[in-house]
């Protein structure tokens, strides 16, 4: 079995995210969702039908201090929201994005998000502009709006080559004897 298989299970154990204040009218995109209570009972049932090793490569679960199997930190907060990342409509989630995090480590959560097959579509529609979301509520609201946005996740801590795929995904070139800075001929939210 795969790690999408895993992120096909989790997505549909999930709960329709509902929104708050001003925004409690507004129907949440269905690609957001809220894990179910009990995670004891969707840790065993993804025990159930996965073997741990894919489980743990997934990033859903991952070893407690003493080498017992629990449900990875960044998906137990009980107000996370959770973003299922598909390539296409019809395809399982590639990833999962909670409180602003890549769930399997392997990808950064704002690169993800130029993977997924609606995001080159939406983009395009807003004239090749992003949003930069910094919770997952706003991601989900913006989202829901059919505004593309990426999580903040990680930008205060660019460098290396997570600076560089930023500068990829946004367009950017960069000297690196100058300082950063974003040109005005830069077509932010391009896809990478």
């Amino acid at each position: 079995m795969s790690v999408e298989k895993v992120y096909e299970s989790v997505a549909a154990a999930g709960l329709p995210v509902t929104f708050s204040g001003p925004w409690k009218g507004l129907p949440c995109d269905p690609s957001f969702f809220r894990l179910p209570p009990d995670l004891t009972a969707l840790l065993n049932n993804l025990q159930a039908q996965f073997d741990e090793k894919v489980l743990i490569e997934s990033g859903v679960v991952c070893l407690d201090g003493r080498g017992a199997v629990e449900i990875n930190p960044v998906l137990k907060s009980a107000d996370s929201i959770v973003w299922a990342l598909r390539r296409q409509s019809d395809a399982p989630p590639f990833q999962l994005v909670a409180n602003q995090s890549s769930v399997r480590r392997s990808m950064w959560s704002f690169s993800s998000v130029f993977y997924d097959g609606r995001t080159a579509e939406m983009i395009e529609d807003v004239v090749d502009r992003v949003a930069v979301a910094f919770t997952m509520t706003d991601l989900a609201i913006l989202w829901s709006l059919k505004i593309p946005a990426v999580p903040a996740g990680g930008l205060s801590r660019l460098s290396g080559n997570r600076l560089e795929v930023f500068c990829k995904s946004m367009n950017i070139s960069r000297n690196t004897n100058e300082p950063f800075s974003i040109p005005a001929s830069a077509s932010h939210g391009q896809r990478a």
